[in-house]
Formats: structure tokens, C-alpha cells, sequence
């Protein structure tokens, strides 16, 4: 048998920050219970006795018009059965507790080294008992994006004439590659200032994604990541970082699918873009005609906050330029290999990475490069299966 052989009981955990077990928390702990004020109350990462039933993992974005991307923040569901804890009975997990879950993927070779799959908060749960007395846990998490775009900006950006991507993600301390500017929001009137108390930070984020035609999402391990167009574009050229086919091969970078999804949708495909200029109302047209003239009149209706004209001017190009037939809609493999080993993949970040598609059964004759931009894990004690939403590309 070889070595590193996954065993989903064992190799999945799910860890809460919380504070050591007889740490007093004032509002939380009783008096004359059992937590001491003498014990310290520094936050831990600390696996819960339980028994993993189910987990569920979504991070990554939708396309819209198959073109630009409106920001979502990651969700996890987890169910897990346990005869020692109870959420009800222990006031350390609630609402807002940050969590993590983790895969040891090499648990002879690298025992004690765990990949995060997943970081965020508690946003709700819930418990069901049985006749007996046991219980069935579920925790519904989201990751830090969630709370991010709903945060209100302050000054955050005042003072920056006119906004772009660069000035948000610097004033947050995250970097961003240059990239175009976007309206002035104290000067535009549908736009009110950074310290008015209606903006937050995702209509920013929004108005950017639209207009820039970029990614804004959270790693695995929690931190802030971005994506510019040039990003992208340079990701699709440099080519794959993994292949799936309906071959089987050793290579390292290879994966066996089990299921392709082809799809075709007309709104993912429009030939002709009316483009509203939020500050003045001016309207442009562009049009693809050589995809009008094979999939007909698909409109669709845009409003951008982009500065001056020779932006829209811009961003029209580039999207009648873009569009392309996105014909294999998600890819689903399983996470363990066929000798009962993690594969490599699950241990590299997969969002927004290019892949390549080869399907060549039946009436089928697909090989075409994607990105991803939705990652789908589905873990129980019997198997783990990862779902890639794809989208073609600039």
C-alpha cells in the first residue's frame, strides 16, 4: 500500500479561534462557573471533538454577460456530530467566531503539515437531535469578503482625484497593478462622497469590477487578493497550469475528469453592448458584428461610471473584442486519486488559473484552454469531489 494515504476521518479538520477552555470571557462566562479570571484568553485555532458528516466549500464569482465579474464573498456549510461539544452548552463558538478548515493531504510523509481550504466566520448554526440525544451541528460560513465590501469607507480613499483600483487597494493596504481609471465619485451626483454613510465599499468595488472588467476575491488562508484584466490576460497566455482530459496520463499536472457540463446562454454572449455614462447620461453603442451575424441581435444594456468618454470608447472595444463561444461550463473530478492519494491539486490555489479541456467521446471533440472562476469542494467520509466553473476568457 502506498504511502500518504488520505483518510477523510482523519485528514479534515475543523478549527474555531477561540480562547483556552477555562478563560473567563466577560459577557459569555457565569459567575462562580467554572472559567477563572486568572486563565489567559489569548485566541487559539482549536479543533472541535467532533465527527465531520459534511462539507461544502464555494469560492469565486459568477460571470455576468459573460464578461465581467460582480465580487462574492466564499461560503462554507459544515456538519459535524459530536457527543462532547455543543454549541448550546458553549458560549466559545457563536455568530462572528473566525474558523478555519483544513486538509493534511500527506499525513505519513508531512504529518504535521495541514493546507487551508477554507478561512472565515461564523455567520449562523444550527443544531438537530435525534430520539437519542445526538446531535447533528451545521455552521454556515463566509469568508472575510463578506464583511469587507459591506464596511463603510470613511475617508478611506479622500483626497484621491479621480479613484481607481490602485487607490482603494493601496488605502487598504493590498496591492493592485496599474490599471485605468474610474469617475471621480465626489463629482459624479449618483455618487455621494467617502465619508457619506449610505457608500460602502462593494458599490465601489462594483462600479470597478464593470468598468475595469477585473476580480476581486479572498485566498484560502484569508488574505485579500485582486485580479486586474492584464492579470487575466497574461494568466490565458502564459497557458495551463493543469489538464483535464478523457486520457489517462502520470503527468504530474494531469487530472482525470469524471463530469463535463456544456452550456450555452445567450445573455453570456451579447453582440451588441448600449453603454450609459453614469456622470452624463451620454449613450454608446458597440456592436461585434461578425457575432452578430452568426448568433443575431443579443443586446445588452451597461451603466459605467468610467470618467470621460474615450474610456467607454475603450471598454467597448475590449468587450466586443472578448467575446468568444463558452462552451464547457464546469469540469468535476475527485479529489482522491485512484492508490487513495490527495492529488497535487488540491494543495495549489485554483481560482482564476487557466486549464485545459480535452474531451474527445461520442460527437464531442473539445481542446480549449478556461479559467476558473468558481471552485466547488464536496467533502464526505466516503469521497471528496471539486466542481471548476469555467469562463473563456478575454
Amino acid at each position: 500500500m502506498p504511502n500518504d494515504i488520505f483518510n477523510i476521518n482523519e485528514d479534515i479538520r475543523i478549527q474555531f479561534e477561540v480562547s483556552e477552555a477555562n478563560a473567563f470571557i466577560l459577557g459569555l462566562s457565569k459567575i462562580n462557573g467554572v472559567n477563572t479570571l486568572g486563565s489567559t484568553s489569548t485566541l487559539t485555532y482549536t479543533d472541535i471533538v467532533a465527527d465531520v458528516v459534511d462539507v461544502e466549500i464555494s469560492r469565486g464569482t459568477e460571470m455576468t454577460n459573460g464578461l465581467y465579474s460582480i465580487p462574492a464573498p466564499g461560503r462554507a456549510t459544515v456538519q459535524v456530530q459530536s457527543d462532547y461539544y455543543d454549541p448550546y452548552n458553549n458560549p466559545q463558538i457563536h455568530a462572528g467566531t473566525y474558523m478555519r478548515i483544513q486538509a493534511r493531504l500527506k499525513p505519513d510523509t508531512a504529518p504535521t503539515t495541514w493546507e487551508t481550504l477554507f478561512t472565515g466566520q461564523v455567520q449562523s448554526f444550527s443544531v438537530t437531535y435525534d430520539a437519542f440525544g445526538n446531535n447533528l451541528i451545521t455552521f454556515n460560513c463566509v469568508d472575510y469578503l463578506q464583511s469587507w465590501l459591506s464596511a463603510r469607507p470613511g475617508n478611506i480613499a479622500q483626497g484621491y482625484n479621480p479613484v481607481t483600483y490602485g487607490t482603494i487597494f493601496s488605502a487598504l493596504g493590498v496591492f493592485w497593478p496599474n490599471v485605468d481609471v474610474i469617475g471621480t465619485l465626489t463629482a459624479v451626483s449618483e455618487f455621494p462622497d467617502y465619508t457619506s454613510t449610505s457608500l460602502t465599499i462593494g458599490d465601489v468595488i462594483n462600479d470597478l469590477n464593470v468598468g475595469e472588467l477585473g476580480f476581486v476575491y479572498c485566498g484560502r488562508s484569508g488574505g485579500l487578493r485582486n485580479k486586474s484584466r492584464g492579470d487575466i490576460v497574461a494568466e490565458m497566455d502564459l497557458g495551463p497550469d493543469w489538464y483535464f482530459s478523457t486520457i489517462h496520463s502520470t503527468a504530474s499536472n494531469h487530472v482525470c475528469m469524471t463530469d463535463l457540463l456544456i452550456d450555452s446562454d445567450s445573455t453570456e454572449q451579447p453582440t451588441t453592448f448600449k453603454v450609459t455614462r453614469r456622470n452624463s447620461g451620454t449613450v454608446t453603442i458597440g456592436t461585434n458584428q461578425d457575432a452578430k451575424d452568426l448568433y443575431g441581435n443579443i443586446s445588452s444594456d451597461i451603466e459605467l461610471n468610467l470618467y470621460d468618454q474615450s474610456k467607454v470608447n475603450a471598454w467597448i472595444s475590449r468587450a466586443t473584442s472578448a467575446l468568444s463561444v463558452n462552451r464547457v461550463k464546469a469540469i468535476s473530478f475527485t479529489a482522491i486519486d485512484r492508490t487513495g492519494v490527495a492529488r497535487e491539486i488540491i494543495n495549489a490555489e485554483r481560482l482564476y488559473k487557466c486549464v485545459n479541456v480535452v474531451y474527445n467521446l461520442g460527437n464531442v471533440d473539445i481542446d480549449e484552454n478556461y479559467l476558473v472562476t468558481r471552485v466547488n469542494d464536496h467533502i464526505t467520509p466516503d469521497s471528496w469531489d471539486i466542481t471548476l466553473e469555467l469562463w473563456k476568457g478575454f
